[in-house]
């Protein structure tokens, strides 16, 4: 038909390459030049220049929408990790100790309260006593010995007596949170995160984790063309790098949009509807985590007291705690790619181009081409 002539790349039903093989491949097609041995190289559909075009053009939208499966995380991902995992240890130490010291401190409220009542008790007894003591002295004539006793129990008395240790006031409800030097110790020993519980100490790390994602991908793909982590990819590049599924149902969310939108002021999608980061990758100490993650918690607990029950966290800690070695790329992880399944589909092979028509790779120098294509017909060597 004549909308068919029309047609210079056809889309066929059976792709000529798996996909697996074709993302770790396609950014080296090109076509061929005659410095490489060729006599003669002639295009069908197309001249040179627009053939090659096109294949750049091609492989460049395709780096936008395909993953990069043979990524793998580098030393300075792995560097940052485990630095971030000693921090967080120390965190949640922290907040134990505290809360310990805490405990402790009522403890020993508790006992000296109960301690200066059983003083005041016996003191009371020992009062009526000598009041009795005295009386009976007074009558028998020995007023003087009755005082010297009575001086002597009220030195012991004032022995029960230890002088109270003085309180650092922390304003913790009237704090400015992105204003604190140290989340450790915001005065007094008290930590700024020392009310948070298992969820919010879960989007401390998920917070974390995306950042470094986004920042480990550049340094790792270190390729410009390649607009970051598209949404759909996120997933397996979390697997990659993290050697464990990242799951929006278990942070009590339907789908990764709602994900973000739990630590949207650390990550987020930008124009590019890639994932980004306003944070710096070079952080010497990321307490930025804590301050945003209390700073959401706060405004979690003014929404829930107005009455909004959504508000609330529905995060399964169990499942969100599911960490594997750092760089979670299974061994055998590319297995199921059938050996030599993408020979022919670069530099001297005979397939061609998946969505291009049959617009092969370099070397082809057999047969003819389906119509469709941008395909060059070589003659002579090659």
């Amino acid at each position: 038909t004549d909308e068919e002539k029309k047609i210079v790349f056809r889309k066929v039903p059976v792709p000529d390459m798996a996909l697996f093989a074709l993302n770790t491949s396609f950014t080296k097609f090109s076509v061929p030049e005659k410095d490489e041995g060729f006599d003669d190289i002639k295009y069908e559909w197309a001249k040179a220049g627009k053939a090659g075009e096109y294949l750049k053009k091609w492989v460049l939208d395709r780096k936008q929408t395909s993953r990069v499966e043979d990524i793998a995380p580098s030393a300075w991902f792995k560097t940052k990790w485990a630095a971030w995992q000693r921090t967080l240890n120390a965190w949640n130490k922290k907040q134990s100790d505290y809360k310990a010291a805490l405990a402790k401190k009522e403890a020993d409220k508790r006992a000296k309260a109960a301690k200066k009542v059983a003083a005041e008790k016996m003191a009371a007894a020992r009062a009526a006593a000598e009041a009795a003591k005295k009386a009976k002295a007074e009558a028998e004539g020995k007023e003087d010995e009755a005082k010297d006793e009575a001086k002597a129990d009220e030195a012991k008395a004032m022995e029960v007596e230890e002088p109270e240790e003085e309180e650092v006031v922390v304003d913790f409800e009237g704090l400015d949170i992105f204003g604190v030097d140290e989340v450790n110790d915001i005065g007094g020993g008290m930590p700024l995160f020392k009310d948070f519980l298992s969820e919010d100490w879960a989007l401390v790390a998920l917070a974390f984790e995306l950042q470094l994602l986004v920042h480990a991908f550049k340094k790792d793909c270190n390729d410009p063309e390649r607009r970051g982590i598209i949404l759909e990819h996120l997933g397996f590049y979390y697997k990659k790098y993290y050697g464990k599924p990242l799951s929006a149902k278990s942070f009590g969310v339907e789908n990764d949009e709602a994900l973000l939108e739990l630590v949207k002021d650390a990550v987020f999608v930008n124009k590019d509807k890639a994932l980004d980061t306003v944070l710096d990758d070079e952080m010497e100490y990321p307490q930025v985590f804590v301050k945003i993650a209390e700073d959401m918690r706060r405004h979690r607990a003014i929404l829930v007291d107005m009455g909004d029950e959504s508000a609330r966290l529905k995060i399964k800690v169990a499942a969100t705690q599911a960490p594997a070695a750092v760089g979670g790329f299974a061994k055998g992880g590319a297995k199921g790619v059938l050996k030599g399944g993408d020979k022919g589909m670069v530099k001297g092979g005979g397939k061609s181009l998946p969505g291009l028509g049959g617009f092969p790779s370099k070397g082809v120098g057999k047969g003819m081409p389906t119509k469709g294509g941008a395909m060059p017909v070589i003659k002579g060597k090659g």
